[in-house]
Formats: structure tokens, C-alpha cells, sequence
């Protein structure tokens, strides 16, 4: 036997089912031989419901229950009325389609009444007092307790005393009596409800039950939900720039854009220059026709010339080596490197010592016709004896 879902209710059962009885209605099905039932306590579900569910003893005690309905006309199974009135169940509705033979078991079963025949269900009401709460007398009588879906909170008459039980799983719930608690019974009603012992003289009786493990659990769910949920939504991002962070005193700046970087790398490379590059200018201006500034020429700071031979267009003085190559470091924006100033110390690499000389210059162009100026009279011109008279001496 299983749980089936719920059908529709008629409308008397549904409004019996939120009375001050709270009558429930046991609900059958029966598919391919197997037999299966549901408790509705009433139309649809309430919450709540889910935490007053049945124990395993009082789950036995229906399963034990309907498992006799089958052979409930036979009267071997005793009261059947009676044993489903324990469960608070008023009504007991069989649906569509119908197994002919548990129908009528039904119909001569001890307790039950034929109410409605349908196309949809077939419907019994329980005899006797049918109640969620309700109290045994001494005598054996019951007599109903007006109760809610959970708890009660009702005045009973001043003659009523005997045993109060509640068609509920044993376990969690307290009573008291004109503010007075009740004693709960040694051992549960029926092996599996709730019992308390009930004095007589009446009084305001209320009937709770402990909810503090349900609240607890309620509010860990619901704040997972909550997690959840919050975990659940698209992030977002703020399209206001983040404040720097301040700097501390005597930090350096940040580095600037990386178009700043390279050009102040450009601006700091150090540069190539030739060593001695005033000594090797001067030699230059000497050759050609021409001065440059800087050179002892430019500069009048020539010297008389002790042989003579400055407007000799045949002389040619031989060429004097290319200076080394040194390295002078050439910032336009900082102090000096500390290896400036150390270019001619550093000695000349086997590459440059092996440099090939230059191309010799081009021949002077042919002298004049006109006649030529003899040695002699540009060296006396200079005040120096001629090379020729030197050479006789």
C-alpha cells in the first residue's frame, strides 16, 4: 500500500473537514490489484501538515487498518467504524474506477454507512462521534474537543473528566488545564496516539505542541533559500573609476602611459662620439679648403708652417690615423653617467685596430700655366732659410 494523490472533495466533506471536529477522510484507490490510500485532512493540504506526520507505530497501526477493509463485511476484523474513528477519519471515499468487490465490503462493513454513489467516487461516513480530539470517559463514551488545524484551545463543561486523546502521533505535545499541565500517559493510546490523564471539574484546556525544532529547521531553509537567491543575481560593475590609493610620503611616481616610457628611453640612450672629435676636426680643416668651428684654424690659433710648404700645390702632407672610437654618454635631461669622461681610456677592440685605412683623396687638379713661385722665395718670405741651403749645411 502506497499514498495516492488527492481527488476532489464534495463541498460538505471539505467544510466537515475545517469544523471544529476537523473530521478527515481516508481516501482509497485500487489499480491492477494493489490498494492504495491517502488521509486528507482537509480540501487541500494545509502547512503544518507535513509535521504532524504519522510515526512509524501510528503508520502501522492504518496500514493494519486498511489492510482489513477488503474483508470488512465479513465481521471478522471487528468494528471497522470504530478502528477508523481512532484516526479522526469521518468519511472513507473509494475512486473511480471502483472494484465492485471491495464495494461491497464496504457497504456491510460494521460502522460504515453508504452515503454517495458518483461517477466519480463512491462515499461512506463513519458512525459514532468522530472527532481530532475527544475525551473517554470512565465509561467508555466519547465525547468531541473543538480543536484547530494544530493546537486546541477550548473550555470544557465541569463533568467532563477520563482520558483526553488526540488522534496524533505521540510525541512533542503538552496540555494544560486552567494554566495546570496535564500528565501525559505512561504509554501511548491505542499503541501509537496521544494521551492525557484529564481531571474532572473542567476548566480552560490548551493543547500545544513543541515547535521549537520545526521553527529552527524552517528558518535554516529559508535562509538557504535566501543564499541562494542572492547568489543567484547577475553581478554588476560600476562604471565610476575605483579612487586612487593614497601615496605614501616620499614614494616615487607611478610609471606613466608606455608612449611616455619609450620616448624617454629614446631620449636617454646613449650616444656614439668620436674621441679627440676637436683634435680630429682641426686635421680635417687643415686638408681642405675649408675651416669648421672649433678647429685651431677657426679659431686663429694657426701656427707658421716650418717647412714651407702651405702654397706648395705639390706638397701633400701624409694623413694621421683615425682617432679611436670611444664611448661618451649624452644626456639631454639628467646628470652625467658615471663612466663619462672614460671613453679615451678604453683601448681600441681588435675590430677597430684592423679597420682598413681610408681611400686615399683625389689627385689636386694640374698647376697653372703660370710660372712657378721658387722654394726659396716662400721661405724667405717666412723669414726660414730654403731647403736647399739647409741641406748643403
Amino acid at each position: 500500500m502506497a499514498a495516492a494523490g488527492p481527488p476532489i472533495l464534495p463541498a460538505f466533506v471539505a467544510a466537515s473537514a475545517t469544523g471544529p471536529d476537523r473530521v478527515r477522510t481516508l481516501v482509497l484507490r485500487q489499480d491492477a490489484g494493489t490498494l492504495t490510500y491517502s488521509i486528507l485532512r482537509a480540501a487541500d493540504p494545509v502547512p503544518g501538515e507535513p509535521e504532524l506526520a504519522e510515526t512509524a507505530a501510528s503508520r502501522n497501526a492504518m496500514e493494519n487498518v486498511v489492510a482489513s477493509l477488503p474483508a470488512a463485511g465479513s465481521g471478522d476484523t471487528g468494528d471497522t467504524g470504530r478502528a477508523l474513528s481512532q484516526f479522526g477519519i469521518g468519511y472513507v471515499l473509494l475512486a473511480d474506477p471502483a472494484d465492485q468487490a471491495l464495494a461491497g465490503q464496504l457497504n456491510a462493513a460494521a460502522g460504515l454507512q453508504p452515503l454517495t454513489r458518483s461517477s466519480s467516487y463512491d462515499l461512506w461516513q463513519v458512525s459514532g462521534t468522530v472527532a481530532r480530539a475527544r475525551v473517554v470517559t470512565p465509561s467508555g463514551a466519547a465525547v468531541a474537543v473543538p480543536s484547530g488545524p494544530v493546537g486546541v484551545n477550548t473550555r470544557l463543561a465541569p463533568g467532563t473528566a477520563g482520558t483526553l486523546v488526540l488522534a496524533e502521533a505521540a510525541g512533542g505535545w503538552s496540555a494544560t488545564l486552567d494554566g495546570k499541565p496535564l500528565t501525559p500517559l505512561a504509554a501511548p493510546v491505542d499503541g501509537w496516539a496521544q494521551g492525557f490523564t484529564l481531571p474532572a471539574g473542567g476548566g480552560h484546556l490548551v493543547i500545544a505542541r513543541n515547535e521549537t525544532a520545526r521553527n529552527l529547521s524552517l528558518g535554516a531553509e529559508a535562509a538557504a533559500l535566501v543564499v541562494v537567491f542572492v547568489l543567484a543575481l547577475p553581478g554588476s560593475r560600476s562604471s565610476v573609476p575605483a579612487p586612487a590609493a593614497p601615496r605614501a610620503e616620499g614614494a616615487r611616481e607611478p610609471a606613466g602611459p608606455a608612449e611616455g616610457t619609450r620616448s624617454a628611453r629614446r631620449k636617454r640612450r646613449p650616444q656614439l662620439a668620436l674621441a679627440g672629435v676637436t683634435a680630429g676636426r682641426g686635421a680635417r680643416a687643415q686638408d681642405g679648403d675649408g675651416t669648421e668651428a672649433g678647429s685651431p684654424v677657426a679659431g686663429g690659433m694657426a701656427t707658421a708652417d716650418p717647412f714651407g710648404t702651405h702654397d706648395d700645390p705639390g706638397y701633400s702632407p701624409a694623413r694621421t690615423p683615425e682617432p679611436a672610437l670611444g664611448v661618451a654618454a649624452h644626456l639631454d635631461d639628467e646628470d652625467p653617467a658615471p663612466w663619462a669622461g672614460l671613453g679615451p681610456q678604453i683601448p681600441q677592440t681588435p675590430a677597430l685596430r684592423d679597420r682598413p685605412d681610408p681611400a686615399p683623396a683625389p689627385p689636386a687638379p694640374a698647376p697653372s700655366a703660370s710660372p712657378r713661385r721658387g722654394r726659396g722665395a716662400h721661405a724667405a718670405r717666412h723669414g726660414k732659410p730654403a731647403r736647399r741651403s739647409r741641406g748643403e749645411g
